[in-house]
């Protein structure tokens, strides 16, 4: 449902001649219908009672008016959500992604968080990478914070040398 599931029509366009897009509420705007329709993306704004299905699986769709429309597959678009489980104790700031799309924690250059020490990557903070953008993001948090914990060590052994040296 909402703005995302109209891209996610769209994509799935690309791999079917027979896709059918059960508005279940999104409002479409003139320029949303008509390029679903261009792309021969049939709308129903029938409200759906319930899927339909059989020992096989899906048979259909079954609209509010009676109607059954024959469908083996269904889509749905998602809402993205990092995971905090057990994270909840370090009030990491978190912001909703425009039109529903999800929920992310809120990170700057590298993963860094407004807690000191404690940094982010991967789909927790953009939540459409995949596996290889997700190790890239952490390995990138991994180098920044060890520049961070050498970058600690080098002052800790300053302030020492310091303390131990005669004025």
């Amino acid at each position: 449902m909402g703005p995302a599931s109209i891209h996610h029509a769209l994509l799935f366009r690309q791999l079917t001649d027979d896709l059918v897009y059960f508005t279940r509420g999104t409002e479409l705007d003139h320029d949303s219908r008509a390029r679903l329709t261009a792309r021969g993306v049939h709308v129903v704004d029938t409200p759906v009672s319930r899927v339909e299905s059989d020992d096989n699986g899906i048979t259909g769709v079954r609209l509010d008016d009676g109607q059954v429309l024959p469908r083996r597959v269904l889509a749905v678009a998602t809402t993205m959500l990092a995971r905090t489980d057990g994270l909840e104790g370090l009030q990491l700031p978190m912001e909703d992604l425009p039109h529903g799309m999800g929920r992310r924690f809120v990170s700057g250059i590298a993963g860094t968080t407004a807690v000191p020490g404690v940094w982010v990557a991967g789909n927790a903070t953009d939540l459409a990478a995949q596996v290889g953008a997700s190790a890239a993001a952490g390995a990138l948090a991994g180098a920044h914070m060890n520049a961070d914990l050498a970058a600690a060590d080098a002052d800790t052994a300053l302030a020492a040398q310091l303390a131990a040296s005669p004025a």
